[in-house]
């Protein structure tokens, strides 16, 4: 019986971890992809810049100075590179509920298994942590909301 549970946990700490790798990977090599599909676009659209409050003037990108389209590129690769390590922190921050869930239930019946008794610290660790998963999960799922509010919030910048 145990045995047969345990094949689908250790299928399940290998799985996990691979389909987390697979989503970064490819939202990483989506954004590489709109990088260099788009870098050349921007600077053909032209621009409206106000000079004064009754006239705008349609400026193109020419008049920039490379420098500056370089500067303006590196901004939109940054912020992009923000959303992909996001992400990345996101599913580390699953992975590693799931792993603080189940590790403990794995090992102590692994524990019990070979030496025939169970161990009180695996087995009080184990009840502590397995029905605490949801919460875990919650508290992964609230993590960028959480950040979202606290960075637009003018009252917690203390």
């Amino acid at each position: 019986r145990w045995l047969f549970y345990g094949i689908f946990l250790l299928f399940a700490y290998i799985f996990i971890p691979v389909c987390m790798g697979v989503v970064f990977w490819k939202v990483r090599s989506n954004e590489k992809l709109i990088q260099t599909k788009y870098a050349g676009m921007a600077s053909t659209i032209p621009q409206v810049r106000n000079s004064s409050a009754s006239n705008n003037v349609v400026v193109g990108r020419s008049s920039e100075s490379r420098r500056e389209r370089k500067e303006r590129r590196r901004g939109r690769r940054a912020r992009m590179s923000k959303r992909t390590k996001a992400i990345a922190k996101q599913g580390l921050a699953y992975v590693v509920a799931f792993y603080l869930t189940y590790s403990w239930h794995f090992v102590s019946h692994t524990v019990e298994s070979i030496t025939g008794k169970p161990s009180f610290a695996l087995v009080f660790l184990s009840q502590l942590f397995f029905p605490l998963q949801g919460f875990m999960n919650f508290i992964v799922y609230a993590r960028p909301r959480v950040e979202r509010v606290k960075r637009d919030s003018p009252s917690s910048q203390t």
